[in-house]
């Protein structure tokens, strides 16, 4: 959990740390909205979400962008 600034969206501190990867590159790098209207701003602002960037922090990623599904992965 992030500590610091509040969302402008829902006023919690819903963000999450991702990462925006495309051809195998990253090209952003940072804290997203997990609210509806938060994921909706970065979803215009960087073309993804909370939901479908990179999760860095998770070994067991399926994300199509980056990993793609794994053999074996729930």
């Amino acid at each position: 959990m992030m500590a610091g600034a509040y969302c402008k969206f829902c006023g919690m501190r819903c963000f999450v740390l991702r990462e925006v990867i495309v051809g195998g590159v990253l090209v952003w790098s940072g804290h997203m909205a997990t609210c509806q209207r938060g994921k909706e701003h970065d979803r215009k602002a960087t073309g993804m979400d909370a939901d479908t960037a990179h999760n860095p922090v998770w070994d067991g990623c399926t994300c199509v962008n980056v990993c793609g599904a794994k053999d074996g992965a729930a």
